[in-house]
């Protein structure tokens, strides 16, 4: 049943397609784009989107991707996926009714959810004339994965000890908030680390092989380490995931592909050394330092 609801995100595709304003990207050499390293020049070595993906100009931003996605999808996994589990079952006593808790925080992350990204529009409207509010989004993501790798596990611990449905609930709700703070900086972080002539490409499988290892194996793990160790022990997942994100960040550091944004003057492509190019009605514009 979750799954087939993932219909329902023809809506706001539909949407998108219908209403959202296109931000085309000014024009460059037909076979170059503006690259995170070596110079600001990405220079397309194939035909293939997924071949230019690997090439050794784009893979630290990928390898930067694939760390900084850890903590997002192991948390997510453990605490709204297999923490329910952990409460019916391996807790002693149960928690009662874990699985209408989960229900219920799940259900609030939906709007969680927009306060993580109320908080990533607020840093980049603070920080406009600063690459986008790129630096104010490593500084979120930092402090957010750092607070999660230092909670979880006395959370987790609490909820073992106490089989406690409220405790349980506000230890939910408030892992969800941090981790949304750090996934509604992490999505135009994400957006801001590629060049434009491989930036889905390189999204999808920076990401997906984050999910795919990070969240894959972590109620595995969780699982092991509750059996083995302790029930404070399947926060630990959540720790090292924090910081193999953070090592992430500090990887990424110095790249920038390139963001469009919108001012007074039409639509504005902030590139690689601080310049900006400006298309007003289709007319691409000189090149102007950002102020």
């Amino acid at each position: 049943v979750p799954f087939w609801l993932g219909v329902l995100g023809i809506i706001p595709g539909w949407y998108l397609k219908r209403h959202g304003k296109e931000h085309p990207v000014p024009a460059v050499h037909e076979e170059e784009d503006i690259s995170p390293t070596h110079g600001g020049v990405f220079t397309r070595q194939s035909s293939s989107r997924l071949s230019d993906t690997f090439t050794l100009s784009n893979i630290r931003a990928l390898i930067s991707m694939a760390f900084v996605g850890a903590v997002s999808a192991a948390t997510y996994y453990i605490v709204f996926i297999w923490l329910a589990v952990f409460m019916e079952s391996l807790c002693d006593p149960p928690v009662p009714h874990a699985f209408a808790i989960n229900s219920v925080s799940g259900f609030s992350g939906i709007f969680i959810q927009f306060f993580g990204g109320w908080v990533a529009d607020q840093a980049t409207a603070k920080s406009r004339n600063q690459n986008g509010g790129r630096k104010a989004w490593i500084r979120i993501m930092a402090i957010s994965a750092i607070t999660l790798a230092v909670t979880a596990p006395p959370f987790l611990a609490t909820i073992g000890a106490t089989s406690n449905p409220y405790i349980a609930l506000l230890s939910q709700l408030v892992m969800g908030t941090i981790l949304s703070m750090y996934s509604g900086c992490m999505l135009p972080w994400m957006i801001d680390t590629f060049p434009p002539a491989v930036r889905m490409t390189s999204m999808g499988v920076g990401y997906n092989i984050s999910v795919s290892i990070f969240g894959g194996f972590a109620p595995a793990m969780a699982t092991l380490l509750v059996d083995k160790v302790s029930d404070a022990a399947p926060g630990y997942v959540v720790t090292i995931t924090g910081m193999l994100s953070v090592l992430g960040l500090c990887l990424g550091l110095g790249l920038k592909g390139n963001i469009v944004v919108d001012d007074d003057e039409g639509c504005v492509e902030i590139t690689e050394g601080g310049a900006v190019i400006t298309e007003v009605e289709g007319v691409v514009n000189n090149t102007r330092p950002i102020t």
